[in-house]
């Protein structure tokens, strides 16, 4: 067991899924702000705590390209002044330096919405669990290709 340490003005580190070439996802707590980072070759590197706008954001696996996935969720809106919006769950791919919510990857008029993320080493560099809107009642999975 190898300690990875705590980045400079962190608090905590803590490891969440480790790559088949030895790159480690992890979350660093620095303050009030949790970031997901990678530690590879002894150093973490925080890249940020998700899509622009979501919240509880968790981090699920990262692939030996470097590509992390997980899921976040747009906050709903619950105002007696305006119109009730609910909270959006979206799954994620980090990927060239920037967390995009892979519902901007498919068609918007497909009927498909992806909630949620995971990474699936069997089959390809992750998987995503695709719900027929509305209602969200049945899944379907996405799987990337060749990455």
């Amino acid at each position: 067991m190898t300690d990875l340490g705590v980045p400079s003005g962190a608090s905590s580190s803590t490891a969440i899924a480790i790559s088949s070439n030895g790159e480690i996802l992890g979350l660093v707590q620095a303050g009030s702000d949790t970031e997901i980072s990678r530690y590879s070759n002894g150093v973490w590197t925080e890249l940020g705590t998700g899509v622009q706008g979501t919240v509880n954001t968790l981090a699920a696996g990262i692939n030996s390209s470097g590509q992390i996935v997980g899921s976040g969720t747009f906050p709903g809106v619950y105002s007696p002044r305006s119109a009730r919006k609910p909270a959006v769950p979206i799954g994620f791919i980090y990927i060239n330096g920037a967390f995009v919510d892979l519902n901007t990857l498919i068609p918007a008029n497909s009927g498909f919405h992806i909630a949620h993320t995971q990474l699936h080493r069997r089959v390809s560099p992750y998987k995503a669990v695709a719900n027929r809107r509305p209602g969200f009642r049945s899944a379907t999975k996405a799987e990337a290709a060749g990455h």
